[in-house]
């Protein structure tokens, strides 16, 4: 009796080891792709509304066709950018250099999140909301970070000198933006998202 309850509980015990073995195997489940942030504006101090172009801008009709143009705003010539689409064509992704516990706020309950992270371990890049502001994906959780805590400075204006992660690729993106012209024509405007870049028109950033 004594042996077949042994037996038994070795039969458990190989179970239970073979279990946590794969979960700990399985793959890292990522965000859907491609991945688009809908309504959304996408750096600080964005706002739609009354813009005016800073030179002659191109309206698709419909968004990311860039085949056919519905008509062409003139320099000056005032418009309503009605809401915007940020479409991910390429999730960015960076690695962590050394052990620590990235804090952030999970987007879909508002509540905050503490991740312990290992070297090697992979974050997903999702979205840069703000300025320095990045949406990941780490460990199946979606959270709303800031960059400068953790990533690189070599990324663009992290000030930290304590770099725990590394940026392996930035993520590439495009912003679509659903206009009105003042005589009832609309269309789709493909938005720069480059920092570096100005904007093209005016009416857009209100820190501006």
């Amino acid at each position: 009796m004594r042996g077949v309850n042994r037996l038994a509980l070795a039969v458990c015990a190989l179970g239970i080891a073979i279990a946590c073995e794969a979960q700990a195997q399985a793959p890292e489940v990522s965000p859907p792709k491609p991945y688009v942030q809908r309504d959304v504006c996408p750096f600080e101090c964005c706002t739609y509304g009354t813009w005016i172009p800073r030179r002659p801008l191109r309206v698709f009709a419909l968004e990311r066709d860039t085949t056919h143009v519905a008509f062409t705003l003139a320099r000056g010539d005032s418009f309503t950018a009605v809401t915007g689409n940020v479409h991910v064509l390429r999730l960015g992704e960076a690695r962590v250099l050394k052990a620590f516990r990235l804090l952030g706020t999970d987007r879909a309950t508002g509540s905050e999140r503490s991740i312990p992270l290992a070297r090697g371990d992979r974050i997903v890049i999702v979205d840069y909301y703000s300025e320095g502001g990045v949406q990941i994906w780490c460990r199946d959780q979606m959270l709303d970070v800031d960059d400068e805590d953790w990533l690189a400075p070599s990324y663009g204006g992290g000030a930290s000198t304590d770099t725990r992660a590394r940026l392996v690729h930035a993520l590439v993106s495009e912003w679509w933006v659903h206009v009105h012209a003042r005589d009832g024509r609309d269309g789709w405007l493909r938005m720069s998202e480059d920092p570096d870049e100005p904007l093209e028109v005016d009416g857009a950033d209100l820190c501006g």
